[in-house]
């Protein structure tokens, strides 16, 4: 199992790393006013009994909900970019008194540093920005502007993406070479054992024969197979020296 960095360790890389962009919100504020003395509380949604509004005024206070779902995650990661660039690690002490776990707010945090404001599209969800984040922004306005104009749903816009995306490697073996590199590399970190070792002599005592017997020939299988790549691998150095490409 490979150890990944945790969402606030990746959020220290992104805050050194990608410049403070202007922050400015080309958006209008959120009117969280509602009619017929509706009140939003902490714990839901606070209706009269008495109230009796028609079928388009009822879907109008739906839409303001919707929008403020999507709002405050926007407004949670710039505020927690605006502590983390002010402040430091002094924000976990607020962060935990507030009931946030702080890997969540970190993650909120990466996705408002990544997607600055003039790019975040009213009409698309914080799940339709995130899915773009790790884009450059011309790539990101271009994609977003294409899923809000065709009305594409998260799960689209990804396919779309993922399609575009084997076009591009398709017709550059570059792109083609850099992705089956990643892949490998991948599949290579997840295989190996955080411990050096798959089983130990007490996990086996506790195994039955069928499945000690399966373990060994899918074992055997891996191990052909990797020793085939560890093969294919070692010409390919060979190669790149006598091309003077590695020295």
């Amino acid at each position: 199992m490979v150890n990944r960095p945790s969402k606030t360790s990746q959020y220290e890389l992104l805050d050194r790393e990608r410049p403070w962009a202007d922050r400015t919100q080309s958006s209008p504020a959120i009117e969280i006013a509602l009619p017929y003395g509706i009140t939003i509380c902490k714990t839901g949604l606070n209706i009269p009994e008495d109230v009796d509004v028609a079928l388009d005024q009822w879907s109008a206070i739906g839409r303001t909900l919707a929008s403020l779902s999507s709002g405050i995650q926007w407004a949670l990661g710039d505020w927690y970019a605006h502590g983390f660039r002010k402040y430091k690690r002094k924000i976990e002490a607020v962060a935990k008194a507030l009931g946030y776990e702080l890997d969540s707010l970190a993650n909120l945090g990466s996705i408002a540093r990544q997607v600055p404001p003039s790019l975040r599209n009213e009409a698309l969800s914080w799940s339709h920005h995130k899915v773009v984040a790790p884009l450059p922004p011309e790539d990101q306005k271009k994609w977003l502007e294409r899923a809000a104009k065709m009305k594409w749903s998260v799960r689209h816009l990804v396919k779309m993406m993922d399609d575009r995306a084997s076009r591009d490697r398709d017709e550059d073996p570059k792109l083609r070479a850099e992705y089956w590199a990643d892949n490998l590399i991948e599949r290579t970190q997840r295989a190996m054992p955080p411990t050096g070792r798959v089983l130990s002599a007490v996990d086996l005592v506790l195994l039955d024969d069928r499945t000690i017997e399966e373990i060994l020939v899918l074992s055997r299988k891996v191990s052909s197979v990797w020793g085939d790549a560890v093969a294919e691998l070692e010409r390919a150095k060979e190669y790149a020296y006598e091309e003077g490409r590695l020295v």
